[in-house]
């Protein structure tokens, strides 16, 4: 197997990329946005990156956060660069339990606001 050139591999990563948000967008009730340089989804309250890695970081955190968590808990990550100020932390959970929280926002006011 031949390697890929630097072209064909950025060309490769972006097919994926965007067959990924293709599929799963949707499922979460998010419209895939198709131009490249612009947010990858949306709905009336939220614009969505998506990423799609072969290994990354925060998993293997979130692998401790489960591993920690007590049974009748689910696990939620608080993730803080230093010198950047905590109203940037980045909260990250688990897809199954953003889906639970996702259908009781979309029943609740804030989604009713939104599409005013």
């Amino acid at each position: 197997m031949t390697k890929k050139s630097k072209a064909e591999q950025v060309k490769s990563n972006k097919r994926k990329g965007r067959n990924y948000e293709n599929r799963e967008l949707p499922k979460l009730g998010f419209t895939p946005y198709g131009l490249y340089g612009n947010m990858d989804g949306f709905d009336t309250v939220w614009d969505v990156e998506c990423k799609n890695f072969k290994s990354s970081k925060i998993h293997t955190i979130m692998e401790q956060a489960l591993k920690n968590c007590r049974s009748d808990k689910r696990p939620l990550l608080m993730i803080h660069r230093t010198n950047l100020g905590y109203e940037h932390d980045i909260i990250a959970m688990e897809r199954k339990d953003f889906e639970e929280i996702l259908k009781i926002l979309r029943r609740s006011v804030l989604y009713k606001k939104a599409k005013k």
